[in-house]
């Protein structure tokens, strides 16, 4: 795991400034706190941090073929290296024990098609002097990340938006579309970022740079048409079977590597899984917790480390969000309103304090069918069968009336989300369902200059694209698929990255294994899901470890009681930060009236805004750390 960046000029007589590339590893650093690279050729620049994960002694990058014609820098980890090395052998000569060596051969014997063969999680960039190209390359599942600027000169890239961003020459006007998505969604997808200048490489895709200017190609995409008919009982062992293949690769490492134990379901299945593999392993597992016991698993993570005796560590976390939010906003590079973010970033600190490298459950929801939208998509079915009057006359009125806080932080919000979105086209069906900013509720943000901007832009656009790209089946079904093509990269994924690699650890994810997701995704749905039924296969695999009551019970999810301390520890803070940042002060953007009431509110304790405000926080400090100015 590491950080990569660089610079291609399209004219060969043009120089990259080592300079430049200079100050974009230096922005990488925590990526990489082990080891440093920069190669440098003409008009092709390459900068690299390592944290060194296999071949301590030997991985320096960047990593060169036999004759130093071809070069790579690689982010992340290739897991069935060892095989491709036996392969490889037979032709090539390997100057080292790194997993990233294969890629350069790979490329001599296959070219563009290299990535084919790849197990794993990457971001590499690749240049081959005899060919004049630069080739870049992001895994299937987007697992890591890697933007880059387009200019008249030439293009940048890197793991993180920051070391471009900070460029002179690349255009960091604000991109409003991305906003706009960034209020629906509390992330930005693919492959906008929140300058017009920067671009995200979408998940299974590659970047080919030459003279001629620069060309992309997805090299990779699960087939909805493919179908299974096997019987459950095979299907389950068959899961079993690639789910241990995926986990003894990811425990592949020269450095002690361990687990995120929440507590929860996936997470512990990880854990029994690499118990059953390395059964005298000294197996770490890292888990942390808080004060409000309606936020913690903790007792769950330490049944199951007693289970598979684990050397279990555990740590109550007392979030300093004044402190943390900062930091948070220079890693991320743009805004990001997923509330989880904050203790994935403690739970990735407390984690780098006892391992390297760390397994995690994340994937597992969208492999496996583990979301209640998948539920309401299917209840949307059976309410659009009461008659029409009775919807529209008696139950929506109702449900308007109700304040949020009537039933806590977010039942009612949930309800008339459902209400309000269930005469919706499916695809904007999935964006109301999951909008943090109702389209009624932007219109009285949205100044009349910002709502002019976005007069062609609706954040369903995406949404509806991956919709009738797909065959027809089931809503719920294809629900699934947009979470994992969408939402899994461009907010679960990239909470991931960005919190583990600031505190430099690896984060691998044994359910995020393509061929494991291939054969999952190609399963009947009943399979995966029922409605109040979640990840019926996966509980199925897992009963061989747990319990019905551990894996049937109420999913707690990892969250914080943000809206409490809005109303509380936090009031001050953050009504000066919506007063004072510059994006709220310095632009017309903004319906500044609108952003008191919805403080007032929530601190009056009538409507809860709190993932609004989280988003608004998070917006305003961003600001302030990339000095923007939105003309």
């Amino acid at each position: 795991m590491c950080g990569i960046c660089g610079a291609v000029n399209f004219d060969p007589r043009q120089r990259v400034s080592q300079e430049v590339v200079l100050r974009m590893i230096h922005a990488l650093r925590h990526r990489g706190p082990d080891d440093e690279g920069l190669f440098c050729d003409g008009n092709v620049a390459f900068g690299h941090r390592r944290l060194s994960i296999i071949d301590l002694k030997g991985g320096h990058q960047p990593i060169f073929n036999e004759n130093k014609t071809v070069c790579v820098i690689v982010n992340g980890e290739i897991y069935n290296y060892q095989e491709l090395r036996t392969r490889l052998e037979r032709d090539h000569i390997f100057s080292t024990d790194s997993d990233s060596e294969v890629i350069v051969h790979l490329w001599e014997s296959f070219g563009e098609r290299c990535v084919d063969y790849l197990r794993g999680m990457f971001a590499f960039a690749l240049y081959d002097m005899n060919r004049k190209m630069v080739f870049l390359a992001r895994d299937r599942f987007g697992q890591k990340p890697l933007v880059y600027a387009e200019t008249p000169e030439g293009v940048y890239f890197s793991s993180e938006i920051y070391p471009i961003a900070q460029l002179p020459h690349v255009d960091r006007s604000p991109c409003y579309e991305a906003l706009d998505d960034f209020f629906s969604l509390h992330y930005i997808p693919a492959p906008r970022t929140i300058y017009n200048g920067i671009k995200k490489l979408m998940p299974a895709h590659t970047l080919s740079i030459e003279a001629a200017g620069v060309r992309t190609r997805r090299y990779w995409s699960i087939d909805p048409r493919v179908k299974c008919d096997e019987t459950y009982a095979v299907a389950e062992r068959r899961v079993r079977e690639l789910i241990g293949t995926s986990v003894r690769y990811r425990m592949i490492a020269d450095v002690p590597v361990g687990a995120f134990l929440s507590g929860g379901v996936d997470s512990s299945i990880i854990v029994a899984f690499m118990r059953e593999i390395e059964p005298a392993a000294d197996i770490q597992t890292v888990c942390v917790g808080f004060d409000e016991r309606a936020y913690d698993e903790r007792a769950f993570a330490r049944r199951v480390a007693r289970q598979y005796r684990t050397r279990h560590h555990e740590q109550v976390v007392k979030p300093d969000m004044v402190q943390i939010l900062p930091e948070m906003v220079r890693h991320y590079g743009e805004p990001y309103g997923d509330p989880s973010a904050i203790p994935t970033f403690y739970l990735s600190q407390v984690t780098a304090g006892h391992v390297k490298v760390a397994l995690s459950g994340d994937g597992g929801d969208e492999i496996f069918g583990g979301y209640n939208r998948l539920d309401s998509t299917a209840l949307v079915e059976i309410y659009q069968k009461l008659p029409g009057p009775f919807r529209k006359n008696v139950i929506e009125p109702t449900i308007r009336r109700v304040p949020d806080m009537s039933l806590g932080e977010c039942y009612i919000s949930q309800l008339k989300h459902f209400m309000n979105s269930a005469s919706l086209h499916p695809a904007e069906r999935f964006v109301a369902r999951n909008s943090v900013f109702s389209e009624e509720m932007k219109k009285e943000l949205y100044s009349s200059r910002l709502k002019d901007a976005l007069r062609e832009h609706h954040p369903s656009h995406r949404f509806l694209a991956a919709y009738h790209h797909l065959p027809r089946m089931f809503e719920a079904e294809r629900v699934q698929h947009i979470d994992l093509g969408i939402f899994l990269p461009d907010d679960i994924l990239a909470k991931v990255d960005i919190a583990s690699m600031a505190h430099g650890l690896e984060v691998r994810c044994p359910f995020l294994d393509h061929e494991l997701a291939e054969y999952v995704m190609c399963l009947p749905f009943s399979y995966k899901h029922r409605i109040l039924r979640r990840k019926r296969l996966l509980k199925s695999v897992g009963s061989r470890f747990f319990g019905a009551h551990f894996l049937h019970r109420k999913k707690k999810g990892f969250r914080l009681p943000i809206g409490k301390w809005f109303r509380e520890s936090l009031r001050e803070v953050l009504r000066e930060s919506l007063t004072s940042a510059p994006i709220f002060t310095d632009s017309v953007l903004f319906e500044r009236q609108c952003l008191r009431r919805l403080l007032d509110e929530h601190q009056d304790g009538k409507v809860n805004h709190t993932e609004r405000l989280w988003n608004l926080w998070f917006l305003g400090e961003w600001s302030k750390e990339a000095a923007i100015h939105c003309p």
